[in-house]
């Protein structure tokens, strides 16, 4: 195996963890968002008993779920306000469930319509923008300047390998998306990541690259940290 062939299998290595690491960052985003959404329309449904039943199933939550923090009565409200300002197309066809929820909460903070909020979320997505970016062109009123702005704003990530992608590292950096995929009680991190050595060597083992020790350590080390 020459030079050249050995960099082409670890480049394709690496993009094939990274979009399959992507991929399933964004399908747990996206279930979330489903979740919430509807445990937002179970709150509207039986708005009728008062601001103080969102408070009563925040308690007995927290009882069932005591680690999880995105059960909150505050989280709660919104999740009950996202439903009412949504529909599941809108959802699920036009990008909403592709940023994170804080990105989505303050899309409800921060502007009044639909309209607009559907504006920026598929420029959001569009140009893979992160909250913090997503937050400034909306303080800054993209929207209004849309005219003057529609060729500076692009792609700009388009060329870039996906694991720079800035939405999905913010969607993966979610404080709400780590509550909802937390690990289960016996799960020991040491292990997780002794299975994923392992995996990862028996792999390079296949592929006879062990014979050259300094590659051997070289594509551990890059494939770990893709």
């Amino acid at each position: 195996m020459n030079d050249k062939e050995y960099f082409e299998i670890l480049d394709n290595i690496k993009k094939e963890i990274a979009m399959a690491r992507n991929n399933a960052i964004i399908s747990a985003n996206e279930h979330m968002i489903r979740a919430y959404y509807n445990v937002g329309k179970k709150l509207i449904e039986n708005n009728k008993w008062g601001s103080k039943f969102i408070e009563m199933l925040a308690k007995d939550l927290k009882i069932s779920f005591p680690s999880k923090k995105g059960l909150s009565a505050t989280n709660l409200r919104y999740m009950q306000k996202f439903a009412s300002v949504y529909d599941e197309k809108e959802i699920f066809q036009q990008g909403v469930g592709k940023l994170s929820w804080r990105s989505n909460i303050m899309l409800l903070d921060k502007l009044k319509t639909n309209e607009e909020r559907l504006w920026y979320i598929n420029k959001a997505v569009e140009n893979n923008w992160s909250s913090i970016v997503l937050d400034h062109q909306i303080g800054t009123k993209l929207i209004d300047r849309q005219s003057d702005n529609d060729k500076k704003v692009t792609n700009y990530l388009e060329k870039l390998d996906n694991d720079f992608n800035e939405r999905v590292q913010d969607v993966f950096k979610d404080p709400y998306l780590f509550d909802f995929i937390s690990y289960e009680n016996d799960m020991v991190e040491k292990e997780i990541e002794d299975i994923l050595v392992t995996n990862i060597t028996k792999m390079l083992m296949e592929l006879r690259i062990y014979r050259h020790s300094s590659r051997y350590v070289y594509i551990i080390s890059t494939i770990w940290y893709v």
